[in-house]
């Protein structure tokens, strides 16, 4: 059986595909457009993954006449009855409806349907294909329970707002998945999060994770002003006032426009707001844990990528195992949509996968021919000449780009689309954000050998980059482009099994290094997504201050 999961209600638009209970690719609409979400947050538009699907379908050799169903992760009718609470966002909502009503219409539209894709997609064979809809949160909650391998777990969700509920707590096991407590609007947590991040003067519905890493430089001094705003006990029930939120400047200050100095005050306001999520997530954990009973958690939604918040949790202790969808967005919503099909058709809520590398792949052949059109100059090297020539480029201060096997799904380059360097210099932070356009404030992460991460960090050890561990102090000096303003960084860790080449390539470097960390950024330039394919690779390379790429077996200098 085979289901083909797709988000496309706002941003993040995806798809995924299950093929006989596992999970066999998944991919962002982002990656093919180029356009950073898949679009802007715009709801007067509709934007279906048509180019994530074909490359699904292109990948897996399949037909849609193949596919068995197609599941969306937004319920339309739910949607509908919620419409009229969202008073701030009536009309964007209202629009975006519309695109649920004419799903099938959309689908097989001439006018979006492109040429090349007819091989795969024809608008004859969508009409057959049964669509089946799933209510937001329901499949942000399965987007973490059926991939997490447990048998029973508290789910929790968060994000800005689904049909109605803001954060929703449910109770996964191979029954299903109970909700148990939902805030439902307006009392949103990802809301909260995103008109704050307005006011320090980025971008809404994007940029949050900048408000995060910014947080690292504050100090708890607005936390009486939040009380204005939002008020909690300590069983983590919470409340917002709305007409308080979007007034942040009478009890904030005045907002900070885009472009403007950074100041000790916006930095104070994004600590006093991280410390306000954590407190309500530390509380609400604490309380259900215990009423409960349950020992698991898995988490999804957007406010689930805060790795900062993640870290304190996992500190606490209140579960034994944590799973974190690593692609908590609106993006992961595919395959929850999905895995709730599959259970609807087959009984079955455990979902496989092998990791997080679902993406699109190109072969050397591929590769070969590019650089053969394009006439540049490029060595192809076993991997092990790679392996040492990247170690030594490294260790000699060089900045490279590796571009290497299935792209990852989720928000994290993981070693497959990365920006690669020595974490030792001092100034390589500096360089890597100046290269890719960032501010200077935001830090760079890690991977290290997970045989290794104790003899530098403390904390939970994640392979997907989701938890902020922390430095240990006769280390840091050794690290110091990876290691935070607060001594945390947000770790991932790598096996001989979960990415063979990335820890070959540490190895190598650390026995001319004696260090078994390197840097790992994700392989793209401001206001970009992460590169999809070699043509774009390439492109960034040569108009970046990168110094080499590997490119599958080729290697690309300058």
């Amino acid at each position: 059986m085979i289901i083909l999961g797709v988000n496309f209600f706002f941003e993040h638009s995806s798809v995924a595909v299950i093929e006989d209970g596992k999970l066999v690719y998944s991919a962002e609409e982002e990656r093919f457009s180029g356009i950073k979400g898949g679009k802007r947050y715009s709801p007067f538009s509709v934007h279906f993954p048509y180019k994530a699907m074909y490359s699904a379908l292109n990948h897996l050799d399949l037909n849609i006449r193949d596919v068995d169903a197609i599941a969306l992760s937004y319920e339309k009718w739910d949607h509908l009855k919620g419409l009229f609470s969202k008073r701030w966002s009536y009309y964007d909502d209202y629009y975006a409806l519309r695109g649920l009503f004419h799903t099938k219409r959309i689908l097989c539209s001439d006018y979006e349907t492109l040429q090349y894709m007819s091989d795969r997609i024809s608008s004859s064979d969508l009409k057959k294909v049964p669509l089946i809809y799933f209510d937001h949160h329901l499949s942000h909650a399965a987007s973490a329970y059926c991939y997490s391998g447990f048998e029973e777990s508290l789910v929790f969700v968060a994000d800005c707002c689904g049909e109605k509920s803001c954060t929703s707590l449910y109770i996964g096991s191979s029954a299903g998945l109970k909700k148990i407590k939902s805030f439902d609007i307006p009392h949103s947590l990802g809301i909260l999060y995103s008109v704050v991040t307005k006011h320090l003067g980025f971008d809404s519905f994007q940029d949050e994770f900048k408000v995060m890493g910014l947080a690292s430089y504050g100090r708890d001094t607005y936390l009486d002003a939040f009380k204005n705003i939002i008020t909690f006990n300590e069983q983590g029930d919470y409340k917002i006032n709305p007409a308080n939120m979007f007034n942040l400047s009478a009890y904030l200050g005045p907002a900070r426009k885009k472009g403007e100095e950074i100041s000790q005050r916006h930095m104070d306001i994004a600590k006093s707001l991280q410390t306000v999520l954590e407190t309500i997530l530390l509380n609400l954990f604490s309380h259900y844990r215990e009423k409960t009973g349950i020992r698991n958690l898995c988490m999804a939604g957007g406010v689930a990528l805060n790795c900062v918040a993640n870290g304190k949790i996992s500190d606490a202790k209140i579960f034994d195992n944590i799973f974190v969808q690593p692609a908590a967005s609106d993006a992961g919503t595919s395959m929850g949509a999905a895995a709730l099909a599959y259970f609807k058709l087959k009984g079955k809520m455990q979902i496989s996968f092998d990791n997080m590398y679902l993406g699109t792949e190109y072969s050397n052949k591929n590769i070969e021919k590019l650089i053969t059109d394009s006439k540049l100059k490029a060595s192809f090297l076993t991997d092990e000449e790679l392996i040492d020539e990247a170690a030594k480029r490294m260790a000699a201060g060089q900045i490279g780009g590796l571009f290497r096997g299935r792209m990852e799904a989720g928000p994290r380059a993981l070693g497959n689309r990365s920006v690669i360097a020595s974490p030792a210099p001092t100034d390589m932070l500096e360089r890597i954000n100046h290269i890719k356009g960032r501010e200077m404030f935001r830090p760079i992460a890690p991977i290290v050998k997970e045989d290794r991460f104790d003899s530098f960090f403390t904390g939970e050890k994640n392979q997907y980059m989701l938890f902020t561990c922390t430095v240990r102090p006769e280390a840091a000096h050794l690290i110091p482009a990876v290691t935070h303003v607060d001594n945390t960084s947000r770790v991932q860790t790598v096996t001989e099994t979960s990415n063979p080449f990335v820890y070959s390539l540490i190895s190598k470097f650390e026995s001319i290094t004696g260090i078994p960390v390197i840097v790992n950024t994700s392989l793209n330039f401001r206001g970009k997504p992460i590169v999809e394919n070699p043509t774009d690779a390439i492109g960034s390379f040569y108009s970046s201050g990168l110094d080499f790429l590997i490119i599958e077996n080729y290697l690309l200098e300058k």
